[in-house]
């Protein structure tokens, strides 16, 4: 084998085990239209004269496929072709079709109020065979133990106050 031949092997085996393993554990924040729909929703929360808070921490959702309608009191966002509660462009809804479940991504979003209390909501991404949109829920839980049984079910590893 050719000098050169050996120290490009030396070199590019592990600079190519440098890589798979970085790609690997690599995990991108959240997609821009999660972003948007937060601060759209936070948007929403302050004209409405309702505490709006801040966002204090995003995370992907290990098991978005376990999020149900149960779960979800009420929805946000900008969608004409879903139905939602609260469609900030166009009162009474928005789209004609319902939502369809389960969503193909979901993001856990925690919110701090100036009160200092914790909100969490989620950002879901729902798809029909030719549609798609990012949705906000607000999660179906009275209680810290319904919000954390639902935070389990999704896989939304989010630590809040006690």
């Amino acid at each position: 084998m050719s000098r050169l031949l050996k120290i490009a092997l030396v070199l590019l085996v592990p600079s190519a085990l440098v890589l798979v393993v970085a790609l690997s554990v690599y995990k991108p924040g959240p997609p821009d239209k999660v972003v948007t729909a937060v601060y759209g929703y936070l948007r929403y929360q302050e004209s409405s004269s309702q505490q709006a808070g801040a966002v204090q921490h995003i995370v992907h959702a290990a098991r978005p496929w376990n999020l149900t309608p149960q779960m979800s009191k009420a929805t946000f966002g900008n969608s004409v072709v879903y139905r939602t509660t609260t469609n900030y462009d166009a009162p009474g809804g928005g789209g004609p079709r319902p939502l369809p479940f389960p969503p193909v991504d979901v993001w856990c979003v925690l919110l701090r109020q100036a009160d200092k209390a914790q909100r969490v909501v989620f950002v879901a991404e729902h798809h029909d065979l030719y549609n798609a949109d990012w949705i906000l829920h607000e999660p179906n839980a009275e209680s810290r133990p319904e919000l954390n049984a639902i935070l389990s079910s999704v896989g939304c590893d989010l630590v809040l106050d006690r």
